[in-house]
């Protein structure tokens, strides 16, 4: 909690909590692995007085994960006034300061979240790249591993590239990686760039991207990414396979119409959305192109809300809600993390900001 930095802060409780996650990373980093390890190991991440964003870059590394049951996880969405044991996380309706994130101005090789360590799950996590970028500013990037994935659901990164510079990305990876039920806007170099040397395959599911200034979606070095129910719009190029990386696409929706696997929305992309030109990208109306236009199977069963997916499922980070009498009563489920996983620090936990 970075409204705590300063404090006490020792992880054991919400009044005690880390005041970053980097200095939480690193007071609380142990052997996962072996019979002596904890297994699992989860930062609780919210922001108590709604006005203290993180701005000091985490890098995730070592803690000896081994397996997808043996990781660490990075969850936000904590109501600011918990007091208690961490609660249900909640789920975003768009970037707001209700909720913990990590806002940088960028420099060079400067990265929100840095990740180093397998089966890394990232959950309801806030990032924001501020003004002026340099080269090499990303929100999340995962090139040092082995090619055992990481996760990255319910997140939202806002990228205000105010320059032309180079690998800007929200989120790039060498290896393996799975990003459900989440929200990139604003401008950036690349929004997704994923790329190897060694073949492997990654899943893009239920995302919305938006503001590429190269490409919203990138896929190369013989990668494979497979992309169902993403809108990508706005953008220099929505899919670009770069000749040497494969995009499956599957009920995906564009502007561009790049493929026949894609539904073309035509140009005017801003009105598939309630308000795209101030981040709120929920689905405008039952007559959007985004609307019952996906695939239920190997989609999620809820939104970046938390609200349920009424079948045939939406296309993008948002299920659409009708109002009262209209064609979906939705409601709020439970939060989509990864339950029974969370602790207290020390005991396969810790409180951090």
């Amino acid at each position: 909690d970075p409204s705590n930095a300063g404090g006490t802060e020792n992880g054991t409780s919400w009044a005690t909590a880390y005041g970053s996650l980097n200095s939480a990373e690193a007071a609380e980093n142990v052997d996962l692995s072996g019979s002596g390890g904890l297994g699992i190991y989860t930062f609780h991440c919210k922001d108590g007085d709604e006005s203290s964003p993180d701005t000091v870059d985490i890098t995730i590394s070592g803690w000896g994960t081994t397996s997808a049951v043996n990781y660490v996880e990075i969850l936000g969405g904590y109501a600011s006034g918990e007091t208690g044991t961490p609660g249900t996380p909640e789920g975003f309706s768009g970037y707001s300061s209700d909720h913990y994130r990590i806002e940088l101005t960028g420099g060079v090789n400067q990265v929100a979240l840095e990740i180093e360590t397998d089966f890394t799950v990232i959950e309801k996590i806030q990032i924001k790249l501020i003004g002026g970028i340099t080269f090499n500013a990303m929100g999340i990037r995962f090139e040092t591993g082995s090619n055992d994935g990481l996760t990255i659901n319910k997140c939202i990164l806002w990228g205000t590239e105010t320059g032309t510079a180079g690998d800007y990305n929200a989120i790039k990876s060498l290896y393996t990686v799975k990003v459900t039920n989440t929200l990139i806007f604003g401008n950036w170099d690349t929004c997704v760039l994923v790329e190897s040397f060694n073949g492997g395959s990654s899943t893009l599911t239920n995302c919305t991207i938006d503001g590429g200034v190269t490409d919203n979606v990138y896929a190369g070095n013989n990668h494979g990414l497979v992309c169902l129910n993403c809108a990508s719009f706005n953008s220099g190029d929505d899919w670009n396979d770069n000749t040497s990386g494969t995009f499956t696409l599957t009920t995906c929706a564009d502007d561009d119409g790049d493929s026949t696997q894609t539904l073309n929305s035509t140009d005017n992309y801003a009105a598939e959305f309630t308000d795209q030109p101030n981040g709120d990208y929920s689905i405008a109306g039952a007559g959007s192109v985004l609307d019952e236009n996906g695939t239920d199977a190997g989609a999620p069963s809820d939104d970046i809300k938390d609200v349920s997916r009424t079948s045939p499922y939406d296309i993008g980070a948002f299920e659409y809600e009708a109002a009262a009498g209209g064609r979906i009563m939705s409601s709020l489920v439970g939060a989509g993390g990864l339950a029974g996983l969370g602790g207290i620090a020390g005991q396969g936990g810790g409180l951090a900001g």
